[in-house]
């Protein structure tokens, strides 16, 4: 992803927009999506829309962005006890 140029007269609806998507890896199905900021409140929208999308046990893979290491564990931590964060050329476990 890469974000938006700000507007040439810094007009406040021209700006950054990232898009959160949940993608089962065996059906491909997509299982949420969340459009906003990257920041974490756009990711807490999106952690609890993937918590009411889903049930069961499982374990997210992110692209390592900080505010998913709180927010997964909290908003998750019933269902997810670890994260799985691609950093670069490496993962990186990251547990409660």
């Amino acid at each position: 992803m890469q974000a938006a140029p700000k507007g040439p007269e810094h007009d406040p609806t021209w700006g950054d927009c990232w898009t959160y998507v949940a993608l089962d890896p065996i059906s491909k199905l997509v299982v949420n999506v969340t459009i906003g900021n990257r920041d974490q409140q756009t990711t807490n929208v999106f952690l609890e829309g993937l918590r009411l999308a889903t049930s069961g046990r499982f374990q997210p893979t992110t692209d390592g962005f900080a505010p998913y290491r709180t927010g997964v564990l909290n908003t998750l931590e019933d269902r997810a006890s670890r994260i799985l964060a691609h950093l670069g050329h490496r993962f990186d476990m990251i547990e409660r």
